[in-house]
């Protein structure tokens, strides 16, 4: 590194504090108003309300959605089974290198979809994923990744998620998770986003989640110590989903 690389640049404005404080303040009731009228407050979770989530007036496109119903005061997708929308889902996976940086990666390649229930605690999640198709846009950090130093992946070219249980007041998912042939349990924390129009047909249902697992209970455990401390690969990595998924009908509704 150069000493030019710890420069500051002098040329720039100072800001105006007092104006900053006062946009901060405002903001601030913004958000107390909104937390005090249920109305007002953003979705999270299951959706218990048909209204804007930024305006809080009714929501006239929501209250015209064919996939949506109301089940113990909650909006819900409708019941059947809802396949991944593979262009607009994002199965990511973060890890940390020399304790510090993230490195973010995600897969492909994967089929599966959500099975929504009557009773929408008794729905369930099938998730198949192509390991091969993992991507960190690194080529070398890939191959060594699917070597046997981590996912092994010629030896076992699938992870494989089965959920077994939701839990609607704690919003979570649990279910069985396989990866290099060991399954474990996994909860994983999701939200359900809402039901809107697809622009070109159909709807399109959003969810995500969130989870973090100890790779070295699946045997990835490649890694190699620092001599300042800590470990060049976290031992724990992080799974984010990001999912459209859509209501197939006797399969007359395709993905776009």
């Amino acid at each position: 590194m150069t000493p030019q690389m710890f420069k500051y640049r002098t040329n720039v404005r100072t800001p105006n504090i007092a104006v900053g404080l006062a946009t901060c303040n405002q903001a601030t009731r913004r958000h107390d108003e909104r937390e005090l009228d249920p109305s007002r407050r953003p979705a999270y979770g299951l959706r218990t309300d048909r209204r804007d989530a930024h305006t809080g007036a009714p929501n006239e496109r929501m209250e015209n959605m064919a996939s949506t119903r109301i089940v113990d005061g909650r909006e819900v997708p409708m019941p059947g089974k809802w396949v991944f929308d593979h262009d607009h889902t994002v199965l990511g996976f973060v890890a940390r290198h020399m304790v510090f940086t993230k490195v973010r990666g995600r897969f492909n390649e994967f089929d599966g979809a959500i099975f929504i229930a009557e009773r929408p605690e008794d729905s369930h999640v099938e998730l198949e994923i192509d390991a091969l198709s993992l991507t960190t846009e690194v080529a070398d950090r890939d191959a060594h990744l699917k070597s046997s130093d981590f996912l092994e992946t010629e030896a076992h070219p699938k992870i494989i998620f089965h959920s077994t249980s939701v839990d609607l007041e704690a919003m979570t998912l649990t279910g069985d998770l396989t990866i290099r042939g060991v399954t474990h349990p996994v909860i994983l924390d999701f939200a359900y986003e809402g039901i809107v129009p697809y622009p070109w047909g159909g709807e399109r249902a959003m969810f995500r989640a969130h989870t973090e697992v100890a790779r070295e209970d699946w045997n990835v455990s490649w890694n190699v110590a620092l001599e300042t401390g800590g470990w060049l690969v976290s031992k724990t990595v992080e799974l984010e989903i990001e999912a459209q998924v859509i209501l197939v009908e006797g399969g007359s509704e395709e993905e776009e």
